[in-house]
């Protein structure tokens, strides 16, 4: 029995390890796909082509009318109430802003639904996936940290809806979370009210995370292959075999620079089609950020009651992790790019032939250009950009928190 028992383990592991060789790069993804597919916002690959995917067309339909229409109805309804009070202006249009944002992540992902289908299908392709075990290590790190990732940010946004339904209950007079409409707690209806302003700001926070996590993991899975393009190239130059005769095999150096070169092609096209689909509802995201983060912080400074100041620091907190996933990933591709002309003139080109030096220039000449990812072709997704976005809020919460002692 012992040795039937010491023989089957190491069968369970050769099993996990050719589970994790056959790991899809967007295996990172799935979480939030999954979201997106019961929000209503994402075609499964398994109904592009059936019939089936007319029942999923009604479904998104009716999702999208009976909770994310009304939530922004309601919304503007607590805006037209308010009209003339800064302060309550500015904690009401705390979610609009946030919720017609997402509108329009909606419209282009069902807009551009083939496309991005297109994008993950290239990104499981043989053309982003190697099988030397160094670069699937490389791959492996990304996606199960990029995963990581996904369930910490979506639990930061569960637990931020979480708090938001349990302020108004300590309140010294009940009221509904968005506060419209003008409906008595004593009212019979009003328990349903509550419960579905709560649930639709929850799942409505969850898809909306899901989507962005979308576009940051789509952008830390190119630089991963940024990571094999240099980890390709620090090669030439060095696995070269002499034969008998002491003469070196250099064929084999260019079939490499060769690949490189155009495995290099197929990452431009890549964040290029990236930035072509998401490149405005990114930069509809950046512009809102500003105002959101600065009407965040200006209620945070303005509230009184401890449930409601950790609910406003938990969506602070949301929002600029929202931020900083889109800057963190554009400036580490930016920063991975760059790196590449920096292995290609330190691998060993000298042991090359002309050839394979010339294929090996005209690499670097295309890598000089640094890889970037811009909003509406407005500026770029890097730290520097999320600085500036933060200066910008810091000076709209000053003229606003100026206004209000006015």
């Amino acid at each position: 029995m012992r040795f039937l028992d010491s023989r089957s383990r190491p069968f369970k592991r050769v099993d996990r390890r050719k589970n994790i060789l056959k790991m899809r790069n967007t295996s990172c993804l799935r979480l939030c796909l999954t979201i997106m597919t019961v929000t209503g916002v994402w075609l499964p690959t398994a109904l592009k082509c059936s019939h089936l995917r007319y029942i999923y067309y009604i479904f998104a339909f009716m999702y999208h009318l009976l909770f994310v229409l009304p939530i922004i109805y309601m919304e503007f309804g607590v805006l037209y109430q308010v009209l003339g009070n800064i302060e309550q202006m500015a904690n009401t249009s705390l979610l609009l802003v946030t919720h017609i944002a997402q509108c329009v992540k909606i419209c282009v992902m069902w807009y551009k639904q083939d496309e991005i289908h297109s994008l993950l299908v290239t990104l499981d392709s043989s053309t982003f996936t190697r099988e030397d075990s160094n670069k699937k290590q490389i791959l492996k790190d990304v996606i199960q940290t990029t995963y990581t990732v996904s369930k910490v940010f979506i639990s930061l946004v569960v637990i931020t809806g979480i708090f938001w339904g349990i302020y108004p209950m300590l309140k010294p007079t009940l009221d509904l979370p968005i506060q419209y409409p003008n409906i008595p707690p004593e009212y019979k209806i009003f328990p349903f009210v509550y419960l579905y302003q709560i649930v639709n700001l929850t799942i409505t926070a969850i898809a909306i995370a899901s989507i962005d996590f979308l576009v940051g993991a789509s952008m830390a899975l190119v630089s991963a292959e940024m990571d094999i393009l240099s980890y390709e190239l620090s090669l030439v130059g060095k696995i070269n075999k002499k034969d008998d005769k002491g003469n070196t095999d250099i064929k084999r150096d260019y079939v490499i620079i060769i690949s490189c070169v155009e495995f290099h092609e197929n990452i431009i096209k890549f964040v290029k089609d990236l930035e072509k689909i998401f490149g405005f509802p990114v930069f509809f995201q950046f512009f809102t950020s500003a105002i959101i983060i600065c009407e965040t912080a200006f209620r945070i400074t303005n509230s009184t009651e401890t449930i409601e100041l950790l609910a406003m620091v938990l969506y602070f907190m949301c929002i600029i992790t929202e931020l900083l996933m889109y800057c963190y990933y554009g400036d580490l591709l930016k920063r991975k790019s760059e790196r590449v002309v920096e292995m290609a003139y330190c691998c060993n080109w000298e042991n090359t032939d002309v050839r394979t030096q010339r294929a090996l220039l005209l690499l670097m000449q295309r890598a000089q250009r640094t890889l970037v990812l811009r909003a509406g072709n407005m500026f770029e997704l890097s730290m520097m950009t999320f600085s500036a976005i933060l200066k910008t809020s810091y000076t709209y919460f000053t003229v606003l928190n100026e206004r209000r002692k006015a």
